[in-house]
């Protein structure tokens, strides 16, 4: 079914067409004239600021990684000794520059290579700029000075030796020998012959995605970058014996034919460059996990974006076309396709795929915001009031490293597809709190616990509700009542009543009880001497809070949704603190 519709994505926006082509970004191009004499090496790269993702994260400025252009696609195996690519290759494979003792041979067995296409290019073309090309190869083969300044240059540009390079005439306004139309003439036509080869050896079979008779490669041949592999990993692979059977060698078994191999790989390579007509987005990462995706017929899904960065227009905007029922015909009758992807050794491996109409996904994008939508910590501070996931995957870890491998997926699966959460993400949460105290109820933590409970069927408010009788909520709530008292009478210490004692709080509140009571007891009685103004506020909050509770005694041990109960009835109240505070701040400046 993956390849199937990777098929049709690559049908419906004609990707065959450029098959011998692909979208590279090359740092860096020799430079030479129409003798060929060695002029320098051209830096295409261009400085770009990159935002902060944490919420006080400057940008940075960083260089890019240079002008992307059409570079001829691999022709055969990128791991053979000999191979290299046409016109476009690493510096070491173009260059006479220095490589390790372990590389030297094939290194230099692939520069070979390298200079001997570019000759049966000119040989076969008669372009004027790939004839000067081939002269300036023949000079750096026996000038051994130019390797000397090649190296000047290389420290000059910071430029590694695995580095992209490229060819550029000088004499041309787009310096890329690449983009020059008679070379992509050239190179088209080579490759059409390339392919006739394959489908004349290749054995013949039932293609399952085309439902025709057709040739079956032996093998796949593309490769895709991100996964793992520098040169790349493969998504079908059949290099093992075990994989082969009823007598049919290596790719056959795939029952794939060259078309549909040709046009899946296509399709996914857009898919991870981006780089579909008229749809900008079509991939985020996150961790190891890899998302693409994309629908049936042509859609914008720039909605998708909110979840790198929930923008509180965009997601206002979701939320009101969804809510009024404005969603488009095209957007009615259209599906949406999601693929996850993670690298394991040289292979790709399909984590997660789905399937649905895209109203519906839009539907439960919707619901999620809603679902995830709590009330600010602090309420004269400029908090965002979404997240996007890599906020709301670190919020289940203290590092961005140490989330557990599912769960960015498992939160994506819930995004689109409505999903509940499992407890492992709610009891990563609530492990964060009782490690971090007081400072670990962030907004982003307790919009997970929110979702968790709502996706369970427990109802639960984005703000204080003051009629709610659950006692796991209101010991939250009694735990924030303490630390506010405490600090009335005490003013900031090290350590207060909630980084001493929410784990245990939180989990057996029957424990702790009777002593925080007592101790609260006791700062009321100062209070009542040195603040009798909020001697008076707090013990009728604490008294109002005291009369919702259940006459019985605590739970020994609070199961884990309670927990959560617990840190939201916790969060609730705090937040009324600060809005509180907040209030009276307001009113002293309009005085």
């Amino acid at each position: 079914m993956i390849i199937q519709r990777l098929h049709e994505l690559a049908q419906r926006e004609n990707l065959a067409a450029g098959i011998a082509f692909e979208k590279m970004a090359v740092p860096f191009m020799v430079s030479f004239d129409a003798e060929g004499n060695y002029l320098g090496i051209l830096d295409r790269r261009t400085m770009q600021t990159i935002p902060g993702k944490g919420k006080n994260a400057k940008p940075k400025s960083v260089l890019d990684n240079g002008k992307v252009i059409d570079v001829p696609r691999a022709h055969g195996s990128k791991t053979s000794g000999k191979f290299a690519c046409f016109f476009v290759d690493t510096i070491a494979r173009i260059l006479p520059v220095p490589v390790e003792p372990k590389d030297e041979i094939k290194t230099l067995a692939s520069r070979t290579t390298f200079w001997e296409q570019v000759a049966l290019a000119s040989g076969e073309s008669d372009v004027p700029a790939l004839r000067a090309c081939v002269h300036l190869g023949e000079k750096l083969g026996t000038n051994p000075d130019l390797g000397t300044r090649i190296m000047e240059d290389l420290k000059q540009l910071k430029g590694e030796i695995t580095d992209k390079c490229g060819l550029a005439f000088v004499s041309d306004e787009g310096p890329s020998l690449t983009e020059k139309p008679e070379v992509q003439k050239w190179f088209v036509s080579f490759w059409d012959s390339l392919t006739n080869e394959k489908q004349e050896s290749a054995g013949k079979g039932f293609c399952q995605i085309t439902g025709e008779m057709t040739s079956l490669p032996a093998s796949h041949g593309f490769s895709f970058k991100g996964f793992g592999f520098p040169t790349g990993s493969f998504l079908i692979s059949y290099d093992k014996e075990s994989f082969q059977s009823y007598n049919l060698g290596k790719g056959e078994n795939s029952g794939i034919g060259i078309q549909a191999v040709q046009n899946y790989a296509l399709a996914l390579q857009a898919l991870l460059a981006e780089q579909l007509p008229g749809n900008q987005k079509s991939k985020f990462r996150l961790g190891d996990s890899v998302f693409l995706f994309w629908t049936r017929e042509p859609q914008d899904l720039s909605f998708m974006g909110l979840l790198d960065s929930a923008d509180p227009e965009a997601v206002q905007a979701l939320l009101s076309s969804v809510h009024k029922g404005k969603e488009t015909k095209a957007v009615q009758t259209n599906d949406f396709y999601l693929l996850v992807l993670t690298g394991n050794s040289a292979r790709i491996v399909v984590r997660d795929y789905l399937e649905a109409p895209l109203e519906v996904i839009r539907q439960h994008f919707a619901q999620w915001f809603k679902d995830l939508h709590l009330a600010p910590l602090y309420p004269d501070k400029d908090e965002l009031p979404f997240f996007g996931l890599y906020q709301l995957v670190k919020a289940t870890a203290g590092d961005i490293a140490d989330p557990l491998p599912t769960t960015p997926n498992r939160l994506l699966m819930a995004a689109l597809r409505g999903d509940p959460l499992p407890d492992s993400i709610l009891a990563a949460c609530l492990r964060r709190i009782k490690v971090e105290g007081s400072a670990g109820c962030t907004r982003p933590r307790l919009s997970l616990v929110k979702l968790f409970l709502v996706r369970k069927g427990v109802i639960v408010s984005e703000s204080l509700n003051t009629e709610e009788k659950s006692p796991a909520y209101l010991y939250g709530r009694l735990l924030e009542v303490f630390d506010e008292i405490q600090y009335a009478a005490l003013g900031d210490i090290n350590a207060g009543v909630v980084d001493k004692f929410y784990g245990t709080f939180s989990a057996a509140p029957a424990l702790l009880m009777a002593r925080l009571f007592a101790n609260a007891q006791n700062h009321l009685r100062k209070l009542k001497n040195e603040k009798p103004g909020a001697f008076v506020n707090l013990d009728r909050k604490l008294t109002e809070l005291v009369a919702l509770l259940p006459a019985q005694s605590p739970k020994g041990q609070l199961p884990l949704r309670e927990q959560g109960l617990f840190a939201l009835g916790f969060y609730h109240q705090r937040a009324q603190r600060n809005q509180e505070r907040a209030d009276r701040k307001s009113a002293k400046t309009n005085d």
